[in-house]
């Protein structure tokens, strides 16, 4: 099970190219889900606050036989931008096709019947058409 779940995890990386967190890809258009602490610090977070620029990342489950690079990058959208102090989220897109051994990470519904054991149970926001999972409590 560890090995599916690799194939949707992004890990972020800061302007050394180190992990500054990690996110999850959330369909095959290539939405990811993370916080919004991972791309901007929390202190430089005001509530109109939004970055600038695209984030960097891997994709963990790349497959070494993908001739995609191995480095990414992946536009913050505004409208799916939720500050720290308002509940720390953020969607990227990534507009390339996915690489070789990527998938989307397995988000369930717990508001629907489970169709796989290993899904993520959450509960889906439609905000505008797009699947924005938050923890169902």
């Amino acid at each position: 099970m560890l090995d599916e779940l690799k194939k949707g995890l992004i890990r972020i990386l800061d302007a050394d190219g180190n992990t500054a967190g990690m996110g999850l890809l959330i369909n095959e258009k290539g939405y990811i889900l993370t916080a919004s602490q991972v791309i901007m610090p929390i202190e430089e977070q005001q509530t109109d606050s939004f970055p600038q620029e695209a984030i960097t990342f891997e994709f963990v489950g790349q497959s070494a036989r993908s001739r995609a690079p191995k480095i990414h990058q992946a536009i913050p959208l505004k409208t799916r931008w939720v500050p720290f102090s308002e509940g720390n989220m953020a969607i990227c897109h990534y507009k390339s096709k996915l690489p070789v051994g990527v998938q989307p990470y397995p988000i369930g519904s717990s508001l629907e019947k489970r169709s796989r054991k290993d899904e993520l149970l959450f509960a889906g926001i439609d905000l505008g058409g797009l699947l924005f999972p938050c923890k169902a409590g």
